[in-house]
């Protein structure tokens, strides 16, 4: 179940830092996505070779949709007004979709994830 997440960071000024609110929103749904099997395309799903954390290039992309509007979702106020600038309509959000991406990508670069075998 996800829930909204709450931020304790804020910037010098006291204002809250929405940046890092949206870093760890987006990690978090980055999480999700790497470790459910359910994310998976058809054919890695059944693979007893598919082991966590799983590669970008194997996520469905329906899950990873599913994900970005789960991110909107549980942001908190100041990122959720963010995010609504960039909200397309088909309810898709380019902006989440845009750090998500850079975010597995990122993982992937920096040891976080396993490189696919073949």
């Amino acid at each position: 179940m996800l829930v909204p997440y709450r931020s304790n960071f804020h910037s010098n000024d006291g204002t809250r830092d929405t940046d890092v609110d949206r870093q760890h929103e987006v990690g978090k749904g980055r999480q999700r996505l790497v470790q459910n099997k359910d994310a998976l395309l058809p054919q890695f799903k059944q693979s007893p070779l598919a082991q966590p954390p799983y590669h970008r290039t194997h996520i469905d992309f329906k899950a990873f949709l599913r994900e970005t509007k789960a991110i909107h979702l549980s942001a908190c106020p100041e990122t959720r007004a963010r995010y609504d600038k960039a909200s397309g309509p088909d309810d898709s959000n380019a902006a989440i979709s845009w750090l998500l991406w850079q975010a597995l990508r990122g993982g992937e670069q920096n040891g976080y994830d396993k490189h696919p075998s073949s």
